[in-house]
């Protein structure tokens, strides 16, 4: 009796987590983005799509877990041309050419390019049990969106790359009302988001959770392929009217003349007239379509940074964790649980203690970033020094230089840097403060 007992108390100062349920599941849609406007010629562009989000939600150290996945199948590309007063001018879409046998479709290696970035999802949520809907949603970001399906089936699509994060239990669930943050351009207006506390979110979670009617909540489109792909069927056009004037003209050359040898002649030098026309009228559509050019260069740069940004944002997910603390072994640093285990081996030069999910370390005196629970950096090690995380802000040091103010006597010297604060992500907030130090070595016998 008495070891059951002991065998009760232990099993109640055991983590929630042990308790904790596990739910999960797989939700499909077709989905239509808002219109984004191109930065020329007055033209909007929508991606339509079908999609398949894989969640999963449980509790580790009494700490709410979400996980998600996308898979996505591109439908068609509607782009929109208005005048200046807003006036549709024309609608044209473009599907993948197994789709659409027409001459507007777009091969399959072009609508492989065809991106999404930044993208949430706002899924009402259901009691288990209960036949009505909870007063309550969730935000789900199913991390950095893989390449589309195109001849495949949408479940053979790539999954999106993401981690499991953990939100605090006062940014889990959304109260009905707030579900109307989101505005007709399907923006989040994240200042209107209302949670419910954590009590009541703890409550929730404990009955039971199911998801129901996905919607999507936003989603940036990369379209720079299609851009390109619309340029270059432009430009070959204009070249295959040179080329149809040309055939044109050496039937009449030949046609015209009896003599073989200047029919000849002339044809040769018809061809080489060719030439220099579709050159001077490649320079001609290039500098007429100079605007077009600098457009999709930049947007080419744009989905770059997206991607990258939404790479970060995975990268800088993490799980709830019992408290590491340092150890040293070898003139090195690392970090261990309360049980004495290795979570991260003794490789840096120095380390800070983890906070908000993150460590700030150094592989050597001047180069320090941030690593996960993973021992992956989110932050490349880039600044001179840099300070554990705190409501998301870290006090980091760069541009480090020296310079010696004297050369007689006690050598006296001035340190300068940059200081400023980042995000978990690693961008700046505020302004740089520029920072000095005078110091001067220690010497004996004066001076």
């Amino acid at each position: 009796m008495k070891r059951l007992f002991i065998i009760f108390i232990l099993i109640q100062m055991l983590p929630f987590s042990v308790y904790s349920k596990e739910y999960s599941g797989k939700l499909t849609g077709r989905f239509a983005t808002s219109s984004q406007e191109i930065n020329y010629n007055g033209q909007e562009v929508n991606v339509f799509f079908d999609a398949e989000l894989t969640w999963k939600m449980w509790t580790l150290f009494n700490e709410p877990v979400i996980d998600s996945r996308l898979k996505w199948k591109l439908r068609f590309v509607k782009v929109t041309s208005r005048d200046e007063q807003g006036k549709i001018l024309s609608v044209n879409s473009y599907a993948p050419c197994m789709f659409k046998k027409q001459s507007d479709c777009i091969p399959d290696s072009v609508a492989k390019e065809i991106s999404l970035y930044n993208v949430a999802f706002l899924v009402r949520t259901k009691e288990f049990g209960s036949q009505t809907f909870n007063d309550h949603y969730i935000l789900i970001d199913p991390g950095a969106i893989s390449k589309p399906a195109v001849n495949e089936e949408l479940t053979e699509a790539e999954e999106s790359f993401n981690s499991p994060g953990s939100p605090d239990w006062n940014e889990l669930f959304i109260k009905h009302g707030a579900a109307y943050g989101i505005n007709g351009s399907q923006k989040i207006k994240y200042s209107e988001l209302e949670y419910f506390d954590e009590q009541t979110s703890k409550e929730k979670f404990t009955k039971g959770v199911k998801l129901k009617y996905i919607e999507l909540a936003k989603a940036t489109v990369g379209y720079s392929a299609l851009l390109e792909y619309l340029y270059e069927k432009e430009h070959e056009k204009v070249m295959r009217e040179i080329d149809s004037e040309q055939d044109l003209a050496i039937k009449e050359a030949k046609s015209n003349n009896n003599d073989d040898i200047f029919a000849d002649f002339e044809t040769e030098a018809l061809i080489e007239t060719s030439k220099v026309t579709k050159k001077t009228a490649t320079a001609d559509f290039n500098e007429k379509n100079s605007q077009d050019i600098k457009s999709i260069k930049y947007l080419k740069k744009q989905e770059k940074k997206l991607r990258a940004e939404d790479v970060s944002r995975v990268n800088a997910l993490y799980l709830p964790s019992n408290e590491l603390t340092v150890f040293y072994k070898n003139g090195k640093e690392g970090f261990k649980n309360e049980s004495g285990k290795i979570i991260i081996p003794a490789q840096y030069h120095d380390v800070q203690n983890f906070s908000e999910g993150l460590a700030a370390v150094s592989i050597s005196d001047h180069k320090w970033g941030f690593i996960n629970f993973k021992n992956e950096y989110v932050i490349k090690p880039q600044f001179r020094y840099a300070t554990s995380f705190i409501n998301g802000l870290s006090t980091v040091k760069s541009n480090y230089r020296i310079k010696e103010l004297n050369t007689k006597g006690c050598p006296k010297y001035k340190e300068l840097w940059d200081e400023y604060t980042i995000d978990k992500l690693g961008r700046k907030h505020g302004n740089k403060i520029q920072k000095t130090n005078i110091y001067s070595e220690l010497c004996l016998g004066g001076g």
